[in-house]
């Protein structure tokens, strides 16, 4: 069996300039003792920083409960960044933040739908990539 890693939900999120978002993390084993999850900007688009959640506790009693790290945009950055939740002796969990104009509305809804739908943790595609549902129900 794999060893215990931190889990980030969804692995990709769209920020406003000037405005937050958030991804949750947690672990996918009961750990003995308390574990400390670091989250920070691993590279790319440094208009983008972690403001809320740079560090999380979880115990044996709530490991499996999510816990929100904020991702700030500034005003004037551009791109995506990597953003990498750690903890010892853990697997590390990746999230690709894109900071978009503070205007597109759209592209950042757009963006959490398509987080959702490509979260592996939902069960709406295969381990290979493949919807398991018709066009018809995602339409709906």
């Amino acid at each position: 069996s794999s060893g215990p890693t931190v889990v980030a939900s969804p692995l990709q999120l769209g920020v406003q300039s000037g405005k937050s978002g958030t991804y949750e993390v947690k672990l996918s084993k009961q750990p003995t003792a308390g574990v400390t999850v670091t989250s920070a900007r691993a590279s790319g688009n440094s208009g983008l920083s972690v403001t809320g959640g740079a560090s999380l506790t979880f115990t044996p009693q709530n490991w499996n409960t999510a816990q929100k790290v904020t991702v700030t945009a500034d005003s004037s950055g551009a791109g995506s960044a990597v953003f990498e939740s750690t903890a010892a002796g853990h697997a590390k969990a990746s999230v690709t933040v894109t900071q978009l104009a503070a205007t597109k509305d759209y592209e950042a809804r757009f963006l959490e739908l398509y987080g959702k739908i490509t979260n592996p943790a939902n069960g709406y595609f295969s381990p290979e990539g493949i919807p398991y549902h018709s066009v018809e129900t995602l339409i709906v």
